[in-house]
Parts: structure tokens; sequence; C-alpha cells
């Protein structure tokens, strides 16, 4: 049987998309395949399909046939996007949006896109411009291409108002503005062209920049003669022109004077002002007066119609409440059809006080029982009196905690107010004195920071331990940390059984001063005992008790253990045996220590009957049926033990 063809082998290079690549496996006929990339490619992985064998980035097709695709990674393409700005005078580099496929970049003036090999529709955005430039572009690996866009701004020229008619002698003003939409920064010149008869008051030509959002506008008021007349708005480098027309008559002139009949004011007080009109021109005319007051005025003010004939003056008065501080100043206008026709203003000088608070505390740490003098002292510096509150906020180691006073100094005028507070007993700790002085809405303060310490009271005993019988000293240590001198109270009493006289101490001590005070004890009787002393400032404790233990031992005295035993024999029968005996002298009996030997037996036996007589003691043990006590030199084993020291 002839052998059977192969089945059919396929072997190729695609990218991450599945796009075939320009680069070819090599395929054998023995069925290998092999893979050379050029430089800048990167295999990323190999997929194998019916009878393929791997080996590494190579392959081997059976004969059935198979398929074997190599995922291949080409380099990048670089796409460098530049952005013109195109204007008469020149080119600049623009700004906008690029859309390259899928991906937006923002250009301003040019930036580079690394994209993979393939073909990608182009498009650049930007407002408020004409955008020129390529739609689609074609990429091979590795390529690098440059796409220009061009950008045509467009501008608006604006000139207002269009047309005004003003009185003779008035001034017109022009407001020459241009706008755009472009995100970028544009030049621009504008300038305001007049004609002969028209005198510019400002400057007429302005060089700058303007984007979105940020126009371009100069501003021009020009003044001339009856007439009329037609000016011009130019912007550079665009061609744009505007006109607008302006004329001006003779009419009725007015003039406006303004004085202060009240120079000088107390803030809340009244202020008067006198307004003049006068009509200066050729003819008859109307005119509104208008005078709201100002910064720092309260009042209904002033806004009536006034009509005049030819060189006729009318006076009015008007008042307003002064709230304000410095110069307030009246603004009073004329108005007319047109606008405002003349102004005029006048000042008066308000008047203010000036507190001013000061606290005097000569020391900032104090000990508790002492009582804090605070001394808040009150000045008025200014020009008016001063009407005041005054609140001083302490911490609640202080009884009382605050005080409020009230009151009104004239200029120039000084107070002060004092009041005592006493330190409460506590643990140690700090705070700030506040006083606010409070005066037509405003405040000044004043603080202080303030302390609460103890008396550094320690209490020490040496030696700590003794016989009873021997003496020991106690020492009483005080410390005065306060910041100033203090009278200081001590007391210290001797508990009971103690033979130690008491202290009852009262001095001054300094800032920072230590003392210390020595008190024997003899003759101490054994047991504890706990020596306590106090410190008071007045009746008010300064620290806590401090108290040291003493430790009195009992004398140990020698104390000799003997054992006496009573032999005896009964010989016959009886209901009871009375044994008597006498103890040496000195010696006591130790209870519950009796035995008796009973057949061979060590057994209790009660407590014998003591007696004294003539200084001796005898005891005696009443027994019942037999009884065998043998001598202790022949047995060995006591009967009744006693104890005495020697």
């Amino acid at each position: 049987m002839a052998p059977s063809s192969p089945g059919p082998r396929q072997a190729q290079a695609v990218d991450p998309e599945g796009r075939p690549l320009g680069v070819q496996p090599l395929l054998t006929p023995e069925g290998r395949v092999a893979l050379s990339l050029p430089q800048g490619y990167r295999l990323l992985e190999v997929r194998a399909q019916g009878a393929v064998a791997l080996e590494g980035d190579q392959a081997r097709i059976g004969c059935p046939g198979g398929q074997v695709v190599y995922v291949v990674e080409p380099p990048k393409a670089e796409l460098r996007v530049r952005a013109v700005l195109d204007l008469p005078g020149g080119e600049r580099p623009g700004e906008g949006l690029v859309r390259a496929g899928g991906e937006e970049r923002r250009v301003v003036g040019e930036t580079v896109l690394a994209l993979a090999p393939g073909r990608y529709p182009l498009a650049f955005l930007v407002e408020g411009a004409e955008v020129e430039g390529p739609r689609e572009v074609v990429l091979g690996p590795g390529e690098r291409r440059e796409v220009v866009y061009r950008l045509r701004p467009r501008v608006e020229l604006v000139l207002t108002p269009p047309s005004q008619r003003l009185p003779e002698g008035e001034e017109a003003r022009f407001l020459l503005r241009a706008t755009t939409d472009y995100p970028g920064l544009l030049p621009g010149e504008l300038a305001l062209e007049l004609p002969e008869g028209l005198e510019a008051l400002s400057p007429t030509r302005l060089v700058g920049v303007l984007s979105r959002g940020r126009p371009a506008e100069l501003s021009v008021a020009v003044r001339g003669p009856v007439g009329q007349y037609q000016v011009r708005g130019v912007l550079a480098p665009y061609g744009l022109r505007q006109a607008a027309r302006v004329e001006f008559y003779r009419k009725a002139t007015f003039a406006l004077r303004k004085e202060a009949l009240t120079p000088r004011v107390e803030r809340g007080g009244e202020a008067r002002f006198r307004l003049t009109v006068a009509n200066q021109g050729d003819e008859a005319g109307r005119v509104r007066l208008r005078d709201l007051g100002g910064e720092g005025l309260e009042g209904p003010g002033l806004d009536q119609e006034v009509y005049l004939g030819a060189g006729q003056a009318r006076s009015y008065e008007v008042a307003f409440r002064v709230v304000g501080e410095g110069v307030a100043v009246n603004r009073a206008e004329l108005l007319g059809p047109e606008g405002v026709v003349a102004r005029a203003e006048a000042g008066v000088e308000v008047l203010l006080p000036k507190p001013f608070l000061a606290r005097e505390l000569p020391f900032r740490r104090y000990l508790p029982g002492e009582v804090v003098e605070h001394r808040l002292v009150v000045r008025n510096l200014g020009q008016a009196p001063l009407r005041y509150v005054l609140e001083d906020t302490c911490p609640d180691f202080l009884e009382p905690s605050g005080a409020r006073f009230e009151g009104t100094l004239p200029p120039g005028g000084e107070t002060v107010h004092t009041y005592r507070a006493q330190v409460r007993f506590g643990l140690e700790a700090e705070g700030v004195c506040q006083a606010l002085l409070r005066h037509q809405g405003e405040g000044v303060r004043a603080e202080v920071p303030l302390a609460r310490v103890l008396l550094d009271l320690r209490k020490e005993v040496s030696p700590q331990r003794i016989l009873e019988g021997s003496e020991a000293t106690f020492l009483l240590k005080v410390h005065n940390p306060a910041d100033h001198p203090v009278r200081v109270r001590l007391l210290d009493t001797p508990p009971k059984g103690l033979p130690m006289e008491g202290l009852a101490w009262e001095g001054l001590l300094e800032a920072g001063e230590v003392r210390i005070f020595p008190l024997k004890a003899s003759g101490v009787p054994a047991g504890l005992h706990v020596n306590r002393a106090g410190a008071f400032v007045g009746e008010v404790p300064a620290a806590f008790p401090a108290e040291a233990s003493l430790a009195a031992l009992p004398l140990l005295l020698p104390e000799r253990l003997s054992e006496m035993a009573l032999p005896f024999r009964v010989e016959g029968r009886g209901e009871e045996l009375l044994l008597a005996f006498s103890l040496p002298e000195g010696a006591e009996y130790v209870p519950g220590s009796a035995r008796i030997l009973r057949e061979g037996s060590l057994l209790p036996l009660a407590d014998p009957l003591s007696s004294r007589k003539g200084g001796g003691s005898t005891g005696a043990f009443p027994t019942r049926g037999r009884a065998r006590c043998a001598s202790s030199s022949a047995t060995g084993r006591p009967c009744p033990p006693w104890r005495s020291r020697a």
C-alpha cells in the first residue's frame, strides 16, 4: 500500500490583535517550524493546533498536519503631531486635542505618540479656530512620521456703546472688546481711532493677549466740543474694525458742592452735611440729587428731583448715623437722563475710643490657701468715651474663678478693677486667667498663666527599725515651690504611745527654700508607730499629709526548757491518787505538756492544779485507777516539763 500524503501544515506570525505580520516563519518539508525576528520585534506566545510538538520557540508538525501561530509584538511606530497657529503676522505654536484611533492627547506646540503599526483615523479638536490637516495616517513597524495641523483662530471685536449723546464738557467712554473661543493665548493690539476735535482722556492703544474666558478690553474716555463724531476700533493683526458715534450738545450744566457741618463726630453720633446744587448752564433744567451716605454712614439719605433755572443754586441738608471708623466719606451725585452729571464728597473724622487692657499679677505659682490679687487696668487712649464690659475668667482652682465689671471712661481716662481669689486645695494644675474687655462689638484680651503648686512635704525616720526602749529621729522636710515667699504653718502631732514632742511651727518660706525639722523620739515602746505631719496656708491644706513609720521590736529574752519526771509506785488498790510536786523558783509549767506512762505507752494527762505558797509554786496530779510513772533517769521519758528564764 502506497504511503499516505501528509496533512496540511501551516505557520504564520500575527500581532497581539491577530493581524498577520510581514514576518513569516520558516516551514521545512520535514515539518519543522522556526521564526527569525528582526530587531525590535518580541515573541509573546507560540500557539499550536493539530499534530504539533513544541520545542521552545520552535515546533515540529507531524504527518497528520497542524498549525503553528507565533504571536509577535512588532516595534511601536512614532507619530509626531505639530499644531501651528496661522496668524496674519506669522506662525506660532498652537494647542488643542489630537485623537488618533482611540487615543487622545493634548497638544501644546507638538507631542509624540507611540502607536502600534496600523491605519489610524486622525482628528484635531479645538474650539474657536478652523483646523487644516490630515485625517488619516498609516504607520509601519518602527516607522517615524510627522503630521502638521494649521489653526486659524476666530476672533470677534465689539465697540460699545454704539452711540452716545452727552452734554458738552462731559466725558464719553468707549469700550473696545476682543473675544475668542480659542483656548490658547492669542496676540492682539487694540486701538481706538479718534477724529479731529475729540480729545482722548486715557490711552487709546492696548497691546496684550486674549483667549477663551480672557477677553482683551480697552476703555477710552473722550471729550470734545459740540458736534457729532465717529470713532473706529481696530484689532490687529486680524484686520477687524468696528465703528461707534458720539454727539456732544449744550444744555443745562449742573454742579454739586458738599460740605461737612460736623467735621468730627463720635461713633454712634450724628454727622450732618450740606449739599448745594447749582445750574451753571444757559437754560433751566432738571436733575436728580441722590445722597445715600457711604461706608460707615447709616440713614435714609436723600433722593429727590431738583429743578433749577439758569444760574440758580439751592442747598439741602442730610444727616447720617456714624457706625464706621477713621474718616467716613459721604458721596453724593447728580443724575441726568444719560447718567451721572456730577459727584461731590465730604468726610467727617470719626472719634473712636481706643481701649487698653493690662493685668498686673506679680507671681505665677501659688499654694493652696493663698489669696491671688487680680488687678486689671483699663485705659481709654482714644478720642471718644469708652463704654465697656470687663469679664475675667480663671481656672476652677481659684475661688471665685472670675469677675465682671462695667464702666465708662472719658478720652484719656484710666481705671483699675481689683478682686481677690483664694486658691483651693487639690492636685497641682495649670491654667490661664483671661480678661476680655468688650466694647461696641469688639474685644481686647489680656491673659496670664497661673499654676497651683503644692508644698513638697516629706517625712523620714532614721533608723526605721529599733529595739523597744531605743530612740529614733524623725526628719520633716518642707520645700516651697512657689515663686514668692509664703507664710506656712506646719503641724506634726505624734501618735498615741510614741514618746516624742510634736511640732507646731509657723513661719515664712522664701521661694525655693527648703527647711528640715528634726524630731527625736526616746524610749520607744514595741510596735509600729506611724507619725504624720501636715502643712497649711491659713486654714487650707497646702500639701498632702506626709508620714513615716517606725518599727520598735521587742527585746528577746533567753529561755530554758527543762523536763521533770515524778516516779511513783502504787502498792494496793484505791479510787484516786494525788501526786504533788514543787517547781523550781522562777520556772513556769508549759501548758499541755503533761504525760503519763501507762503500760508502756506515753499518754496525755490533764494539766496539774497549781497554787502559790510562800513565793513558790506547787502542782498536783489527781489520778484514777492504776498509774505508774518511771523515773526519767531510768526510762528517758519525762512526765511534766517546765521552763524557766535565765
